[in-house]
């Protein structure tokens, strides 16, 4: 009897052992397998991004290094680039404003003329013919002319304010110095007038 139940326990460890191999460590021998191939390929992938991650990575550092050294000569040049195209934009824009205004498209191409004009008339007939001496000096004399009476006048008011300031330090210093001995005081007075002579002196 031992010998049947220990056959028969046997039997259904064996057949539990294969049920949990069939059911069980089958599919994960299967995924265990799966990962280890998507593993292999992902290493066999991870490769080449490695390479171009070392790559990017020194190209970066070289571009550092480059940015240190160069910033500055960089810098200057776009500035330069910068204000070049403005001076182009401002010199288009100096052209078009010449030559609409020579076109006679503009509203002040008539007073533009008569500047023209002025100018033509002062520096070929005017200072062609008398040199530019002569000129300067025309205009050196009408500028003294002209500041003449100001100096004069403006020489009037601060000689007045020297005078008044005179007066004023020869007030103060009278005021501020009493007399130190009566006789003085007595000097500042008038003399008294003398007496009358009598009738009888008058008389002998």
């Amino acid at each position: 009897m031992n010998d049947k139940l220990t056959a028969r326990s046997l039997e259904t460890i064996v057949a539990i052992m294969q049920d949990i191999n069939s059911r069980r460590l089958k599919p994960l021998m299967k995924l265990q397998d799966k990962l280890l191939y998507n593993l292999a390929a992902l290493e066999l992938q991870i490769q080449p991004l490695q390479t171009h991650i070392n790559y990017s990575l020194s190209h970066l550092k070289n571009i550092q290094y480059y940015i240190d050294n160069e910033g500055d000569k960089i810098a200057q040049l776009k500035t330069k680039a910068y204000t070049d195209r403005l001076a182009n934009y401002l010199d288009q824009w100096r052209f078009h404003v010449l030559s609409e205004m020579g076109n006679g498209i503009a509203k002040c191409r008539p007073l533009w003329d008569v500047l023209e004009g002025i100018k033509l008339l002062l520096c070929n007939h005017f200072l062609g013919n008398l040199s530019g001496y002569w000129f300067v000096t025309f205009i050196c004399a009408i500028i003294m002319i002209a500041s003449t009476p100001t100096a004069h006048i403006l020489s009037l008011v601060y000689k007045n304010l020297s005078n008044n300031e005179k007066d004023a330090n020869l007030v103060s210093t009278r005021s501020e110095d009493p007399p130190t001995e009566p006789d003085q005081q007595e000097n500042w007075n008038t003399p008294e007038p003398p007496p009358p002579p009598s009738s009888e002196e008058g008389w002998q």
